[in-house]
């Protein structure tokens, strides 16, 4: 989320934050080792699971907002997509009304642009984003006057997930995927091996 707009629901219990638990959001979520080496220490840091990059936040669930629809405009979006890599590098603070936010920073060269055409699509479905911010690519680590370490880890964006309050689904960039699907196919070696085998136990 962007400083002040919330964190999601499970955040709440360890993080000191804003309740915006019935927010709506597409972002990056980390994956599970990533994220264990960013969280920080509750009861200030957000747990390791909800550790994310947002791209467009949504406002919350009272704003209208189809949540079919809206997945439905982000696996168009992600269709053309292969995976993105960039790095997580520094660390930084908003000062927001709720007070501050301690974060990391990320650079993947082509999110900014990609964040621009997902904003066109869900603008002509009529989904906008309230948010009053610039687009600044980062993962809330913590809340308050804690010190957070700074990092640099290589990171690479295959999907963004659409979380819609409580509800959560995960799309995979279409090219990333094939890209993946393609690299565990049968080589055609392996596909004589296979061959090969059926031809010795028919015998």
């Amino acid at each position: 989320w962007l400083p002040g707009e919330g964190v999601p629901t499970t955040v709440l219990a360890a993080a000191s934050g804003p309740d915006h638990s019935d927010g709506i959001m597409v972002a990056w979520m980390l994956p599970a080792d990533l994220a264990s080496d960013l969280a920080q220490p509750a009861p200030e840091g957000l747990p390791a699971e909800e550790l994310h990059c947002t791209l467009i936040y949504l406002g919350d669930t009272s704003s209208g907002v189809d949540p079919e629809t809206l997945v439905q405009v982000v696996s168009q979006w992600a269709e053309p997509l292969a995976t993105m890599p960039g790095e997580i590098s520094g660390r930084g603070t908003f000062q927001t009304p709720d007070g501050l936010v301690q974060y990391a920073s990320v650079d993947v060269k082509d999110l900014a642009a990609q964040r621009s055409r997902l904003a066109d699509m869900l603008d002509a479905e009529g989904i906008e984003s309230p948010s009053e911010h610039g687009f600044t690519p980062h993962i809330t680590l913590a809340y308050g006057a804690v010190e957070v370490p700074i990092f640099s880890e290589p990171i690479e964006i295959g999907g963004v997930s659409v979380v819609y309050g409580d509800q959560r689904t995960d799309i995979p960039f279409g090219a990333a995927a094939m890209a993946a699907a393609a690299a565990q196919a049968p080589t055609p070696q392996n596909v004589y091996a296979i061959v090969d085998e059926m031809d010795t136990n028919a015998v």
